[in-house]
């Protein structure tokens, strides 16, 4: 269901802009076994949703590029709350600087989760949605008649375009993962 995700990123990618992300972060120049946000939660101690944030995260993060993660838990029980991770992307690959949060939580089901990406474009959000639906996405709804909200076929993917300064779109891709 995750890898779905990434299609998405074949139809945006020429469009995304590149700010630099803080050079004091650490980076991870590829995609490791586990990733950065897992191994921080992991050390935290939290077991239940390890499988789940791994693959948001995976859904959301590109091959190759550079990261950097801070996660955060319940201390005095990890295991048993929401967890979350804020995640910096640059891919040279695309020129892609994006924004991630990865959240997921104990559920009856095993594991809740989201991820939710923000990138930015150099385009007007008309255009990117016209290259959008071209590539198979389906207009679900115009969210308060300014900011057109697509679905993928798969219906687990959502993206959400909304009107920047200097005519540049933010491209926002929400995840929803549940059960183990």
């Amino acid at each position: 269901m995750m890898h779905r995700a990434v299609a998405k990123y074949a139809t945006i990618a020429g469009l995304i802009i590149s700010p630099s992300l803080a050079a004091a972060q650490p980076t991870v120049a590829t995609q490791p076994a586990e990733h950065q946000a897992a191994q921080q939660l992991r050390q935290a101690g939290v077991k239940a949703c390890l499988g789940m944030s791994e693959r948001l995260t995976r859904s959301v993060l590109l091959p190759n590029a550079t990261y950097a993660a801070m996660s955060t838990w319940k201390p005095d029980a990890p295991d048993a709350h929401m967890a979350s991770a804020i995640i910096g992307e640059k891919s040279n690959q695309r020129s892609v600087a994006t924004i991630s949060g990865v959240f997921v939580s104990p559920s009856p089901g095993g594991c809740d989760g989201a991820a939710m990406e923000v990138s930015p474009t150099t385009k007007a959000c008309a255009p990117v949605q016209t290259d959008m639906q071209s590539h198979g996405w389906k207009l679900l709804a115009n969210l308060a008649s300014a900011a057109p909200t697509l679905v993928d076929a798969s219906g687990t993917v959502r993206m959400i375009l909304l009107s920047a300064p200097s005519s540049g779109c933010v491209v926002i891709s929400l995840v929803t993962g549940y059960g183990k």
